[in-house]
């Protein structure tokens, strides 16, 4: 009878603690379970932000070739005005040349016209020299009728 009783109380030891134990396991799974929700909260806004970052990389990287793009159609609008540049400059030679040649040409004429014009002055003085003894023989013609 005192084992039954030792094994009774001994049982109701053992029911005890496994009650006990119990009661931890479930505050253990309970937890667990409570950090389980906390990781996949933590997870799944990690995912959220992996998100956003590779959005806004996204647009960053759209914003870089935007602005890449814009570089070489400045680059080349800048070589086309290089090249407008250069042709206006050769222009701009080919004119002062022309007008060097131009100057050439006025020059030679206005010698020309120089050299003509004293031909002319020449010849005209010529003539009046050969009209004026033509007057003086006219004259003296007249005269010599006249007393004839």
């Amino acid at each position: 009878a005192e084992q039954a009783v030792a094994l009774g109380a001994a049982l109701a030891g053992l029911k005890k603690q496994l009650c006990e134990v119990q009661g931890a396991l479930s505050e253990a799974r309970l937890a667990a379970d409570a950090a389980r929700r906390a990781r996949a909260v933590e997870l799944e806004q990690a995912r959220m932000a992996s998100a956003r970052d590779a959005e806004t990389l996204a647009v960053a990287r759209g914003a870089l070739g935007s602005a890449l793009d814009e570089a070489a159609a400045e680059h080349a609008r800048a070589g086309e005005a290089r090249a407008a540049v250069a042709a206006a400059q050769l222009e701009v030679k080919d004119a002062r040349a022309a007008a060097a040649n131009a100057r050439a040409l006025a020059a030679r004429a206005v010698t020309e016209a120089a050299a003509k014009l004293d031909e002319a002055r020449l010849e005209s003085a010529e003539s009046a020299g050969v009209a004026a003894v033509a007057r003086a023989d006219l004259q003296v013609l007249r005269a010599e009728l006249s007393t004839a």
